[in-house]
């Protein structure tokens, strides 16, 4: 999940978007500034909450705009979108100059959300190889996992070919498929079978997928190993 701060006057406004964040599935709302808090308050939250992205609210330009200001001088490495029911095109480059670049129309879509936190996300922090591969899932339980695993399969098939895939969803139900083939650590302990309450794994895992032919459900353990 992406984490989320939310800085709005408009409480109606804030609960909207925080029901969307809910159903997207691929947004955690870590803080939720309503009503808009002094900055030095936005500035310890986002301190302590260290958000990926921050949802803000330009319907006030003259006021927070003085919010982006301190947000951009600190060392908040996250991006900030903007929301606002509408803009011209003097307002969009006063964004700009200040340093929003991404923008969404209020009142917004749940898939409007998802395409512009992408947009800023790989503004922010560009792929520069070629060669890794990212999947996001559209909501919780989406099959996402699986479809990784069936990829990373594929691209095996040339030979000599491997893939190194991490898995960072600890509630993955196609990490518990493949939990037979982690190995025993060289130590003697257990590997990365850590569970927590719910049973599920409680450990990001590596596991690189060998040559084979590509499975419809998930990697079986003889062609997956674990990397601790």
């Amino acid at each position: 999940m992406l984490s989320l701060a939310l800085l709005t006057p408009n409480a109606l406004a804030a609960d909207g978007i925080e029901h969307l964040t809910q159903e997207s599935g691929l947004f955690k709302l870590v803080f939720k500034g309503l009503p808009m808090p002094p900055i030095p308050t936005i500035m310890r939250a986002l301190g302590v909450h260290v958000p990926e992205l921050v949802l803000l609210d330009l319907g006030d330009w003259d006021a927070v705009s003085a919010v982006v200001e301190h947000i951009r001088e600190s060392n908040f490495q996250g991006a900030i979108i903007g929301f606002r029911p509408g803009w011209n095109r003097l307002e969009q480059l006063a964004f700009e100059e200040a340093g929003i670049l991404d923008l969404l129309r209020d009142p917004f879509s749940t898939s409007d959300i998802e395409a512009v936190a992408y947009e800023a996300l790989h503004r922010k922090r560009p792929v520069r190889h070629e060669n890794i591969l990212t999947f996001l899932p559209a909501k919780a339980g989406g099959g996402c996992s699986t479809v990784v695993l069936n990829t990373a399969a594929a691209l095996t098939q040339g030979p000599g070919k491997s893939v190194l895939l991490i898995e960072s969803d600890r509630r993955s139900g196609a990490l518990d498929y493949a939990q037979p083939a982690i190995p025993e650590w060289s130590g003697g302990g257990p590997g990365p079978r850590c569970r927590n309450d719910s049973g599920r794994m409680a450990a990001t895992l590596y596991v690189r997928v060998r040559n084979g032919p590509v499975v419809s459900g998930s990697v079986p353990p003889e062609r997956a190993s674990f990397v601790g």
